[in-house]
C-alpha cells in the first residue's frame, strides 16, 4: 500500500485537517516537543482559517495551555472573538485542581494581547490580585507586575483600548506596596501614579 503525504488544502476531512488536530489533542495531555510546537504554531501562523477549520473550542484551547501556553495564545490571536476563550484560560487557572500556572497564563496574555478585551484584562488582575492575597509569594508579584508593565505600558500597538480603571490601581496599589522594594513593582507602581 503506497502512503501519500497529507493533502495541503484545509478542509475538515483533509489529513493535513487531521494532522494538525491530532496536535492539538496531543497538546492538551501532554507537552508538546520544540519541533512540534513550532509546527503547530507556524501553521497556525501561516493558515489562520485553520483555526476555524478545526472547530477549536475555549475548553479544547485552554486545555491546550495547561502544557502549551505559547499554541494556544498562538490559536487565540488568530480567533475572531477571543474574549470567551481567555475567560475559560482564566477560569481553569483558578480551580484548586488546576495546573494551568498563572505563568501560562502570563504567556498567554503577553502574546495574544492583540486580541484581548477589556473585560480580559480585568478578569485577568482579579485573578491575580486574588492569588497574590492568598499565597503572597514574591515571584507571583513579580511576575504579575511585569506583566502588566509589558500589557499596558508595551502593549501591542494595534490594541491601545487596554487600561486599568483607577479602582483597579487602588486595589493594586494597595496589594503591592508592601512589595515596592522588588524593581518590577517599583517600575509598575511609578507607571500608575
Amino acid at each position: 500500500m503506497i502512503r501519500r503525504p497529507p493533502r495541503s488544502t484545509l478542509s475538515s476531512s483533509s489529513a493535513a485537517s487531521d494532522v494538525y488536530k491530532r496536535q492539538v489533542k496531543q497538546g492538551s495531555t501532554r507537552a508538546l516537543s520544540a519541533a512540534e510546537r513550532q509546527q503547530l504554531i507556524g501553521n497556525i501562523q501561516k493558515k489562520p482559517i485553520l483555526v476555524s477549520r478545526l472547530g477549536l473550542s475555549p475548553h479544547v484551547v485552554a486545555s491546550l495551555a495547561l502544557n502549551n501556553a505559547e499554541a494556544a495564545a498562538a490559536i487565540v490571536s488568530r480567533v475572531p472573538d477571543a474574549t470567551d476563550y481567555f475567560q475559560r484560560i482564566i477560569e481553569v487557572s483558578k480551580t484548586k485542581a488546576s495546573v494551568v500556572s498563572l505563568e501560562n497564563v502570563d504567556t498567554i496574555v503577553l502574546h495574544g494581547a492583540k486580541a484581548l478585551r477589556q473585560r480580559n484584562v480585568n478578569a485577568y488582575i482579579n485573578r491575580y490580585c486574588a492569588h497574590i492575597r492568598d499565597s503572597n509569594e514574591v515571584e507571583a508579584v513579580k511576575n504579575f507586575a511585569t506583566t502588566l508593565n509589558q500589557l499596558i505600558n508595551k502593549g501591542p500597538k494595534d490594541n491601545k483600548e487596554l487600561y486599568v480603571s483607577d479602582g483597579k490601581k487602588a486595589e493594586m496599589k494597595e496589594l503591592l506596596e508592601p512589595h515596592k522594594s522588588l524593581h518590577e513593582v517599583a517600575t509598575w507602581l511609578n507607571s500608575i501614579k
